[in-house]
C-alpha cells in the first residue's frame, strides 16, 4: 500500500512540473506590437496560419476538369493541407431552400465552406461559412449562424457551373 502511494504522489508531482513549464511557456509568449523579432518567433511556432494557396485542377472527368483553391497550412515547421475533407458536389433546390449532397449525409450543426467552378447560388459567400440545420437524410438548409433558425440562408438561384460543399473537420 505504502508503494501504491509514494508511486502516486510521484504521478502527481510529475503532473505538478508539466504543468507549471506550460504554464512558464504560456507566460512567456507575449506578443508586442510592432511585432518584434521574438513576437514573430511566437507566432511563427504558436500559432497556425496559411502559409500558402494553389490551385488544383481535378481531372477525373477529361471532359469537364474542373479547378478549386486548396491551402496549405504552417505551425511551426510542419506544413499540412488544410483541406483534408472531400469536396460533395451539392444541387440547390430553390422551392423549399434546400441543399441536397447525394455522397453524404451531414449532421445538425456541420460547419460547411463551398467552393464553385463559375458563381455560386445567390446569396452564398463562398468566402464564409455556413451551418447546417433541418437536416434530413441528405437535404438540409444552411444558416449563417449555428443553430439558429432565423438565420436561415433564403437561396435565390441554383448559380452556374458546378458547385461543391465542404467541412474541414468531418462530423
Amino acid at each position: 500500500m505504502e508503494n501504491e502511494t509514494e508511486n502516486r504522489i510521484q504521478r502527481l508531482e510529475n503532473q505538478i512540473k508539466t504543468l507549471e513549464q506550460w504554464k512558464a511557456e504560456k507566460e512567456n509568449q507575449q506578443i508586442s506590437f510592432p511585432l518584434d523579432n521574438q513576437s514573430i518567433e511566437i507566432l511563427n511556432k504558436y500559432f497556425m496560419r496559411i502559409y500558402t494557396e494553389a490551385n488544383v485542377i481535378n481531372n477525373d472527368d477529361p471532359g469537364d476538369p474542373y479547378l478549386f483553391l486548396k491551402y496549405l497550412g504552417k505551425q511551426g515547421s510542419y506544413i499540412f493541407d488544410l483541406n483534408q475533407s472531400k469536396f460533395y458536389e451539392y444541387i440547390v433546390n430553390v422551392s423549399n431552400n434546400t441543399l441536397n449532397v447525394q455522397e453524404k449525409a451531414f449532421k445538425e450543426g456541420t460547419r460547411l465552406f463551398f467552393t464553385t467552378t463559375d458563381t455560386a447560388p445567390s446569396p452564398i459567400d463562398i468566402g464564409l461559412s455556413y451551418y447546417t440545420i433541418n437536416v434530413s437524410g441528405l437535404n438540409f438548409q444552411i444558416t449563417t449562424i449555428s443553430g439558429d433558425a432565423g438565420s436561415i440562408v433564403d437561396i435565390t438561384d441554383i448559380g452556374t457551373g458546378r458547385q461543391f460543399i465542404y467541412s474541414y473537420i468531418e462530423p
